[in-house]
């Protein structure tokens, strides 16, 4: 391995590039490691590094940092001498001495150490008296660390992925929202799934050869028991990534099981058809002005907040569901959302257009008739009293957002047939291709509250973002929507309930005002003669 140039940054940090991990398209990408200021402690840290690398290089043909190895590394680049490891909950004695010891044969560079030493010497206690006790003639050759614990039963591959999905709900559980994540209730999905699509078997029957097998039953694209097509190639990669997560927490794990050897050479690429490469190529799905004015003039007043949230603030369901009413400042002169993408952990800010100041404080002052201890201080309530965002009984978020948002879809879809049916984010991204139109890719990526505006990542550490430029950018759309939205000109508005699609009531309005006869309406449109009545006198009602 060639000697590595440990020239510090302009910030006087220095970095240094070691080893090659794999991107989320698959591909490989050099690792960057951050070794301080000291260049006398970057070179022992980067040779601890170096060691770490080539016993990953020795044990595969196709090398990579993983998301154990990864994190190992970070430390070591860190300073840390020692990487302690922490039994996991109602780990036993004898099975957290006999994975501390397994750490130490895989990795013998790295000094793992006990953060429990009390329970790691107790266990290596028990493991020495099972030794002594039932396998006496092979202590004499093997030493404690090479000898394998037998269990009584090393369980089957189910079981262990129930044990893991019990790991992950504690692991991602989030103490504020007293549930698990959205991050977590993800990867228990996706085990699911690998259970669904795996068959049971002992774990002691799964060896490099049933591992790949696994592994290529995923790469081929199933079929999906939902749609009953082949699966998308991106989920795909998706439960690839998670059940080589659980192998590898199985190996860690108190069962009696271990990584075969050239684990790491397993493929892993998924099948690419045509129709992946034109699909990935093409332009993504944006509005038009004409399906705009649709969808708000289709729309109620919480259909045109939500509307508004996404093109204004570039507002997924997330963020539109999680808006606090303290994140909205209606009494500035001039009224803004400024919020934390809990994602992204970055910073939001954005300009306020005249009908979503509107339509905010309409939420705000109807929120007191809804509001309940379950409310919290979310701005926007169904008249339940719950937020729009929330987790159901069963831990997954509740989908209402997206229902209002089909129901809107298809209210337009009795009259616009072609009309697109797409999903909410289309509105976001709607929102940050015009921004990006108007005042670059830079703006846009603020106005998206991504967390690296530019493609030096560590800029924003270093600089505030030019939110006047994003307020102008901002503005600007705002006025080339402005007749679009004027369609309605009071967006707090209920309409009616409609027994008849928009267009035919409209239609009947119209022939109405040029004295056409109701009898002769009704024939044209084919419709009851008493829908006409009903539509003319609720109009007349109206005014």
């Amino acid at each position: 391995m060639r000697k590595k140039s440990l020239k510090p940054d302009q910030n006087g940090v220095i970095w240094v590039n070691l080893g090659w991990k794999e991107t989320k398209g698959q591909k490989r990408s050099q690792a960057k490691f951050n070794l301080g200021e000291n260049e006398t402690d970057a070179q022992r840290r980067l040779t601890r590094l170096e060691e770490l690398w080539e016993q990953i290089e020795k044990s595969s043909k196709n090398p990579l940092w993983d998301e154990f190895t990864f994190e190992i590394a970070k430390r070591l680049a860190k300073g840390e001498l020692q990487i302690k490891v922490a039994p996991e909950p109602n780990e036993d004695a004898d099975d957290y001495a006999q994975r501390m010891n397994r750490l130490g044969r895989r990795y013998p560079t790295i000094n793992f150490a006990a953060s429990d030493y009390e329970a790691y010497r107790s266990g290596q206690d028990e493991l020495t008296e099972f030794v002594q006790d039932t396998a006496a003639a092979a202590a004499e050759h093997f030493s404690l660390e090479a000898i394998r614990v037998a269990r009584p039963s090393d369980g089957t591959l189910h079981q262990a992925m129930d044990k893991y999905i019990e790991w992950i709900k504690r692991e991602y559980f989030d103490q504020a929202e007293q549930h698990v994540n959205d991050n977590g209730m993800t990867k228990i999905r996706q085990v699911k799934t690998l259970k669904e699509h795996l068959t049971d078997r002992p774990l002691s029957n799964i060896d490099y050869q049933a591992a790949d097998d696994m592994f290529a039953h995923f790469r081929h694209r199933p079929i999906s028991r939902r749609t009953k097509k082949a699966m998308k190639r991106k989920s795909c990669q998706n439960y690839i990534k998670e059940l080589a997560r659980f192998f590898d927490w199985l190996d860690l794990s108190s069962y009696n099981w271990e990584l075969p050897e050239r684990f790491n050479r397993i493929k892993r690429r998924v099948d690419e058809s045509d129709h992946d490469i034109v699909e990935e190529a093409a332009d993504i799905f944006t509005f038009s002005d004409e399906q705009i004015g649709l969808l708000y003039k289709y729309g109620t007043p919480l259909d045109r907040l939500f509307l508004l949230l996404g093109l204004n603030c570039a507002f997924g369901v997330d963020q539109t569901g999680r808006l606090r009413i303290s994140e909205v400042l209606l009494d500035r002169d001039h009224p803004l959302i400024r919020r934390i993408r809990r994602k992204k952990k970055v910073l939001g800010k954005h300009y306020l257009w005249k009908p979503t100041q509107v339509l905010l404080r309409w939420a705000l002052e109807r929120r007191p008739q809804y509001a309940t201890e379950e409310s919290a201080d979310f701005l926007i309530l169904k008249q339940s009293g719950k937020p729009f965002w929330r987790k159901t009984s069963n831990g997954n978020r509740a989908r209402d957002i997206p229902n209002y948002w089909n129901r809107l879809l298809s209210r337009i879809r009795e009259d616009h047939a072609d009309f697109p049916k797409v999903g909410f984010n289309s509105l976001r991204d709607t929102s940050v291709h015009r921004i990006r139109e108007i005042a670059g890719e830079e703006v846009a990526s603020i106005h998206a509250t991504h967390k690296h505006h530019s493609p030096d990542e560590n800029l924003r550490r270093y600089s505030n973002a030019p939110w006047k430029r994003v307020f102008k950018a901002q503005r600007i759309l705002e006025r080339r929507l402005q007749s679009v939205l004027q369609v309605v000109p009071d967006p707090t508005i209920v309409p009616k309930q409609a027994y008849i699609s928009l267009a035919k009531r409209e239609q009947i309005l119209s022939l109405h005002r040029e004295n056409v006869p109701a009898r002769q309406i009704a024939k044209e449109i084919h419709i009851h003669p008493s829908t006409v009545y009903r539509t003319i006198n609720g109009s007349e009602d109206q005014t």
